[in-house]
């Protein structure tokens, strides 16, 4: 009797679905796009709902299978794209695949339209601050390693090479105000003996 009844009502489920599908005028249809634009308008003016989304949100991301799901996936783009430049590297004007085609795409429709670029940016503005803060230990390790193992000399050369002019000015300026320091001390310390 349990499986009678399971594969009716499934059976139903999918002649439902199939009559949605076919009919673009379907009443379900109809009602679940109402449904849907009641969802998004509350989404942009109800505070409570913008509320509980933020906070769906945020729990979301606070979960430790989000967060090995982000390092997966980072891990698996790394890889795809040093292999991707691995294979431009060795090929000379290759037709651009659909991955380029793709970011072309995506880069000419944020370029073209300016609140897609702001909400662009503020999801790489968010992503970048999470991705700091769930890696803050690793990042700080990182740099100190990567500052340890600089060469003192060489790293004061290209300071100066990049600084150049400026630091030039400053090492005068820094003698200059400290001569002047020290002889207006001197002529108080004689004025006043």
């Amino acid at each position: 009797v349990e499986n009678r009844l399971g594969d009716k009502i499934v059976s139903g489920v999918e002649a439902t679905l199939v009559a949605v599908a076919a009919d673009p005028a379907h009443p379900l249809r109809m009602r679940y796009d109402e449904a849907v634009e009641r969802f998004v308008q509350n989404l942009r003016e109800n505070p409570a709902t913008i509320a509980r989304a933020e906070q769906i949100k945020l729990e979301l991301l606070d979960h430790p299978g989000v967060a090995e799901f982000s390092r997966e996936v980072w891990g698996d783009v790394k890889s795809r794209l040093a292999q991707y430049a691995e294979r431009l590297a060795t090929e000379t004007e290759a037709e651009p695949d659909q991955l380029e085609r793709w970011l072309a795409g995506l880069g000419e429709k944020v370029l073209a339209d300016p609140a897609l670029a702001d909400k662009v940016n503020g999801w790489v503005v968010e992503l970048v601050t999470y991705s700091v803060e769930q890696a803050r230990e690793e990042v700080a390790a990182l740099i100190a390693t990567t500052v340890a193992a600089w060469d003192a000399d060489a790293t004061s050369r290209k300071i100066e090479l990049q600084i150049g002019r400026d630091l030039q000015f400053i090492r005068i300026n820094g003698t200059l105000v400290g001569g002047l320091v020290g002889l207006l001390l001197y002529v108080v310390g004689q004025s006043l003996s």
